[in-house]
């Protein structure tokens, strides 16, 4: 195994795991050099949001504000790890044969959660397509008039043109594939390469994928009834202290949506009210500042069921990091970084067992930052 080097087996594993990542390549990448590269699990830095703007029209006078920023922390949540101990037959082997048969199925292993973690952020956006004029969902789109539908909501919201994204699951992927607009080449001009390449090809705006992470689960009711801010908060604020004119008990959901001053906000665990007052806690911070009494609503309908099939967005919308691991003392290891990826590899020998045990590992972080800049799709 004396070819096998340590940096052989990193460079390979890198190479393997950046090719079979779907969602850490469309989402913002800048956050991380604000990591020192000595981090551990459950480590975090704070971030700054931009501002929302004060455009006014002049009428005289300038309304100058101050800055409206605020800052949002990103967690290391998770440290992948795929260890296995290799036999003298298996240490034997040409570099393609270990690659393929030995480093491969490790990593793409790991690749499959860290693409599933960094998928899983989709349902923490607060804003959803594929609803009614009442919040209610519908069903998923048959045509391509159904997709400008999603597509409106970003409109909507304001969300720059270029750089959009568009991730659907494989039912979602199935569905869209009965739209012509997907698989006549001619129509969307890249002379049948996007079928040839597994993706789904640029439509309405849109660069399309499908991800096989992509989580399913129907997303929990959303009990939520109205409820009052107490109190004038600042922008940032994401602990949000309410009470309810009627003094009835109110819940609203985890990663249910709440409206305040006409954003969108996740919340973040669930709230449950009894005896009119309690604190609701949204995922991002306030993006506006909130007065007394201001209304605390559910957008979307009650007590009904949503099924993500994706999420349509920029990049900006998610952060993802991938932080260097540090080398342990003394041990055979190398830490390999590209393209905003970074593994480690140890290799070492167990007097114990007397054999030769190698660990891949990888740490990572992802967020919803600019949820603003974002919709979950969602079918009933």
């Amino acid at each position: 195994m004396a070819i096998q080097t340590v940096d052989w087996l990193a460079r390979e594993a890198l190479l393997i795991l950046q090719s079979n990542m779907v969602a850490t390549q469309l989402y913002d990448r800048q956050y991380e050099a604000d990591f020192s590269g000595s981090e551990a699990r459950g480590d975090t830095i704070r971030v700054r949001r931009r501002d929302r703007g004060n455009a006014q029209e002049f009428g005289g006078a300038i309304n100058p504000r101050g800055l409206q920023e605020s800052k949002i922390d990103i967690v290391l949540e998770k440290h992948y790890d795929a260890s296995f101990e290799i036999t003298s037959k298996e240490a034997k082997l040409d570099l393609d044969s270990f690659s393929d048969q030995v480093v491969e199925p490790e990593v793409v292993s790991i690749a499959e959660l860290v693409d599933a973690f960094a998928l899983s952020k989709i349902n923490d956006l607060p804003n959803m397509a594929g609803v009614d004029g009442a919040g209610a969902p519908l069903a998923f789109a048959t045509d391509i008039g159904g997709v400008a539908q999603y597509r409106k909501v970003l409109n909507n919201l304001k969300v720059p043109m270029a750089g959009r994204q568009a991730i659907w699951s494989p039912e979602g992927d199935a569905k869209l594939l009965s739209i012509a607009s997907f698989v006549e080449a001619n129509k969307k001009g890249d002379n049948g390469t996007a079928l040839a390449e597994a993706s789904l090809g640029r439509v309405l705006g849109f660069d399309h994928w499908m991800a096989q992470n992509v989580d399913e689960t129907p997303l929990a009711s959303l009990d939520g009834a109205s409820a009052q801010v107490v109190g004038a908060l600042p922008v940032g604020t994401t602990a949000i202290p309410v009470d309810t004119a009627n003094g009835a008990a109110v819940v609203f959901a985890d990663r249910s949506t709440v409206q305040i001053g006409g954003i969108n906000y996740t919340v973040n665990g669930a709230a449950t009210m009894a005896g009119s007052a309690g604190t609701i806690n949204i995922l991002e911070g306030l993006k506006a500042p909130a007065a007394d009494n201001d209304v605390v609503s559910t957008p979307y309908a009650k007590s009904d069921n949503f099924v993500p099939r994706g999420a349509i967005f920029v990049p900006r919308a998610f952060a993802f990091v991938s932080v260097p691991l540090d080398i342990p003392p003394g041990a055979e290891a190398a830490v390999i970084t590209n393209n905003g990826y970074s593994i480690r590899v140890v290799r070492d020998y167990d007097i114990t067992s007397k054999k030769t045990i190698v660990s891949f590992d990888c740490l990572v972080g992802s967020r919803v930052v600019h949820g603003e800049l974002g919709a979950k799709v969602v079918e009933a």
